[in-house]
């Protein structure tokens, strides 16, 4: 489990990737951290999931959404 400084790293990490439709890095930030990072907010409270719809990534989104990852 990724811990501290590292786990604000990769949710920074997962929120830039599904944004930017990245869905590999996606998989692998989620599968190194044990899924921990799956629900955290960013600065203006959105998850991995609203910035891969905010920006059309549909790949992420229907990947993220097959994790369990809520839409609300």
């Amino acid at each position: 489990m990724v811990r501290g400084q590292y786990h604000i790293l990769f949710c920074q990490g997962l929120h830039i990737s599904a944004g930017q439709g990245h869905v590999e890095n996606c998989q692998v930030l989620i599968n190194r951290t044990e899924g921990a990072i799956a629900s955290v907010l960013d600065s203006k409270g959105r998850t991995a999931l609203h910035h891969a719809t905010e920006n059309g990534q549909m790949e992420c989104i229907n990947y993220l959404l097959s994790l369990g990852f809520s839409a609300d």
